[in-house]
Order: C-alpha cells, then sequence, then structure tokens
C-alpha cells in the first residue's frame, strides 16, 4: 500500500520495528519525515511500542559531532584520516562527484533535522564514507557485488513515547548495525586477486 494514505495507518499501527530507506528525493523525505511523527504520535496515544529506523545520507554538518564518540577509539593514525575525509564526506575534493554530494545535502537537510532533532530520537548512529558499503544494484553487470559507499550514512532511531515498549541495548544495537554495514569490497577484491592467482 501507500506509506503516505491513512490507509496504511494500520499496518504500522502494530507494536513492532520498521526500516525506511527512501529514495533520497527531498519531496519524498519531508513527507516520510512527518508522515513517521504522524505515526509515532498515533502509536503513543495508543500505548504501542512502535519504531522506524530510517537509513539515509548524513548531512553534513552533523558527520562528525554524531559520530566522535566512536571515532575517538580508533588509534591516532586512523583518526587523522577520518578527519581528512569528514572535511568533504569521503568524496575527492578534485572528483566531480562531490558536487553531486553537496546537492544531496542541500536536498536532504530539512527532513534530516526533522528526524534527528525528533523528540522520539533516541539514536543516531553515522557510518563514514568509505568504511561501509552495500550490495551493487547492477551486480548483474558488474565483475564485483560489493561497493564501498563514497557517503556518509545515517541510521536514525524513532521510537513511540509509552512505558510499556521493550528495553534494548544501544550500544550492542550500534555495534551490530556497524558489523552489518562494514563494507565487504576489499575483501571481495581479494579474494578475486586468489582465484586469479590460482588459475
Amino acid at each position: 500500500g501507500d506509506f503516505f494514505h491513512p490507509s496504511s495507518d494500520a499496518a504500522f499501527l502494530k507494536s513492532g520495528w520498521y526500516e525506511l530507506n527512501p529514495p533520497f528525493s527531498s519531496g519524498i523525505m519531508n513527507n516520510m519525515a512527518q508522515r513517521i511523527e504522524e505515526l509515532l504520535e498515533m502509536a503513543t496515544s495508543r500505548q504501542l511500542d512502535v519504531t522506524f529506523i530510517i537509513v539515509v545520507p548524513t548531512c553534513r554538518d552533523h558527520a562528525t559531532a554524531s559520530s566522535a564518540s566512536y571515532h575517538s577509539k580508533k588509534k591516532a593514525k586512523k583518526s587523522e584520516k577520518h578527519k581528512r575525509d569528514d572535511k568533504v564526506d569521503g568524496v575527492d575534493s578534485n572528483d566531480n562527484s562531490h558536487v553531486i554530494s553537496s546537492l544531496l545535502h542541500t536536498s536532504a537537510s530539512k527532513s534530516f533535522r526533522q528526524l534527528v532533532n525528533s523528540p522520539n530520537c533516541e539514536s543516531h548512529i553515522v557510518l563514514q564514507a568509505r568504511e561501509h558499503g552495500y550490495i551493487e544494484g547492477s551486480q548483474h553487470l558488474r565483475p564485483t557485488k560489493f561497493k564501498e559507499s563514497q557517503y556518509s550514512t545515517s541510521v536514525i532511531v524513532l521510537r513511540s513515547d509509552v512505558d510499556t515498549r521493550n528495553k534494548w541495548d544501544k550500544e550492542s544495537f550500534e555495534k551490530d548495525v556497524r558489523e552489518a554495514f562494514a563494507s565487504r569490497h576489499a575483501v571481495e577484491i581479494a579474494q578475486r586477486k586468489c582465484e586469479k592467482s590460482n588459475e
């Protein structure tokens, strides 16, 4: 059904966890942020334990601050590399792709701020560029399956405010998220090289 239509209320007004990874279009993302707030308000009024996990691009002004605690645990030689990456969100400033990144952040900033500043926001995990990856949509046309993300990604958790909601371990959740999103591109490349050397 249509996520934005009231007819879909019943599908989301059930205790549970729901994941959203919307098209990165400003109109859709703004409507999504507003719709989530409406659903959580209804869930709270009905004492329903509802959680939304939203995966969207990280807006540049939040990329460094939100992940500072995590990266402070890294080794000194790596932290310097992350600082360089954060300046342009992991995109080479000499590469035209930084223009795309800028446009993406501009269009996503309104909905992004609404999500992370929501009183229902309980967690905001930033996955830095080049530290996570995904399966390439056109994998059937490529020699490799995995791709390293060139942009930072946010995993935002919004929950209804009810007394009966299940407790959760935020640290354990973040660890699981980072492990799940970890880039497998380098491992895949190494495996391909090993296979070719054995031919």
